[in-house]
């Protein structure tokens, strides 16, 4: 293999950053910004709360959302780079 056919370690990354990216860092930011601009108040007038005819605020209800992606987000990414790696593995 000559010199120049060899990547970059900013090359050898990029997919590890993209998986991780897309999997990790665009649910965060979602739940982080969906959380901040939605109303905190239930405008139903109902109470506020899980249960017992009581529903969540906006707000909250991202912030359950995201607790209940989190493990399966958390695996697809961990998948995603076991994958790579073992494609680059086999790549000759």
């Amino acid at each position: 293999m000559a010199e120049t056919d060899r990547a970059t370690p900013r090359q050898a990354l990029r997919p590890y950053i993209w998986a991780l990216g897309l999997l990790w860092v665009v649910p965060a930011v979602v739940i982080a910004v969906g959380y901040l601009v939605l109303p905190k108040d239930v405008s139903s007038g109902q109470c506020e709360g899980i249960g017992f005819g009581c529903e969540l605020s906006p707000a909250n209800y991202m912030l359950l959302m995201g607790a209940l992606a989190t493990p399966v987000l958390f695996s697809a990414g961990l998948i995603a780079v076991v994958v790579i790696a073992f494609r680059r593995r086999l790549r000759p």
